[in-house]
């Protein structure tokens, strides 16, 4: 499996090779030995890895949060490094016949279609989507990255079916509030220390450095608040990472009908960070679902159903108003058409 993984990624990196060009310019891509090397250096790293999973997989379900902290990006690859573990379970349950007959007959169909149309080279600037997504619209990369979708996601289901059974939901939500907590430390850390945030870029393997603006209370000239993302690529991104926390914690508390240290640290930095990321749509979805959830539990049998989704309409388009009472059309139309022409 090791050397099958290898190969795909040393594929991976021929099928990118202007993306690698500018990054990795010690190597010679013309040259068979750099890929060697390549291929030499990814089968030392997930035979590594794969043997530590193997040893300690039904721990790692618990810990699934702290991937983002580590995103697994490292010197200026475009391949996350966790990627492997869950490829290689793709790769098992392949060729163990496994997965859902239906959805690998709809991704054939797709993908051979999507490789068809690959009769172009089509360049793409990745940026915080590094890892995860094509740089290049070509026959080559666009196969690699077929084969990596298909594979992850089948990954990700074997690992959930393998490992669900180890699930504790109290460990997760330690380790939850951990990771809101540690985003939030890094992340300003990060903005006030110039060197910490080079640290934090290397060591943690994260797709772009963290943000040079050290105040996350900051507003523009217009008096809007300005995003504020930490360490993390997306402020958008990172802002539903803080409400999905606030809305499992609150579960957790509920259902245990108790609050412990770690419950009040996650509930504080998940807000804290959700105000942060400015993401408002994730703070209205995060206020809706907790009323529909403390609806249900609480005052199902009380309060009218149809006054909810009442309240529920109201409370949209008074935001929706709110909005627009902010940011006029002119506005709007403006960034829209000069985000268009850049």
């Amino acid at each position: 499996m090791s050397l099958l993984l290898s190969y795909l990624f040393s594929y991976s990196i021929y099928g990118e090779s202007r993306f690698y060009e500018n990054n990795l310019y010690e190597f010679d891509f013309s040259n068979i030995k750099s890929y060697f090397l390549i291929f030499l250096t990814v089968f030392l790293i997930s035979k590594n890895l794969i043997d530590i999973y193997e040893e300690r997989s039904e721990n790692l379900i618990n810990f699934i949060p702290f991937i983002y902290l580590f995103t697994f990006i490292f010197s200026g690859f475009n391949f996350s490094f966790i990627a492997i573990l869950f490829i290689y379970l793709g790769i098992t349950s392949f060729f163990n016949g496994e997965g859902n007959t239906k959805f690998n007959y709809l991704y054939v169909t797709l993908s051979i279609w999507w490789l068809i149309n690959s009769n172009g080279s089509f360049y793409f600037n990745v940026g915080k989507l590094r890892g995860f997504t094509n740089s290049v619209y070509e026959f080559n990369a666009n196969l690699f990255w077929i084969l990596f979708v298909y594979l992850f996601l089948n990954g990700i289901y074997k690992f959930y079916i393998k490992n669900k059974t180890y699930f504790n939901f109290d460990t997760f939500v330690k380790n939850l509030s951990l990771t809101t907590l540690s985003l939030l430390l890094f992340g300003i850390l990060s903005s006030n220390v110039p060197l910490f945030n080079f640290f934090s870029y290397y060591f943690l393997g994260l797709q772009r450095y963290g943000v040079s603006s050290n105040t996350p209370f900051a507003f523009d000239e217009f008096g809007v608040k300005i995003s504020w993302r930490g360490i993390f690529p997306s402020s958008e991104t990172i802002g539903e990472f803080y409400g999905l926390a606030i809305l499992i914690l609150l579960f957790w508390i509920i259902k245990k009908e108790k609050v412990g240290i770690f419950q009040y640290i996650g509930i504080f930095s998940a807000s804290l960070g959700l105000y942060f990321s400015d993401n408002r749509t994730a703070i209205v979805l995060v206020f809706l679902l907790s009323l529909l959830y403390v609806y249900l539990l609480f005052f199902k049998k009380i309060i009218n159903p149809k006054f909810l989704v009442l309240f529920a309409f109201i409370f949209s388009v008074g935001f929706i108003l709110l909005l627009m009472d902010n940011t006029s059309y002119e506005f709007t139309s403006t960034s829209i058409i000069s985000q268009s022409l850049n």
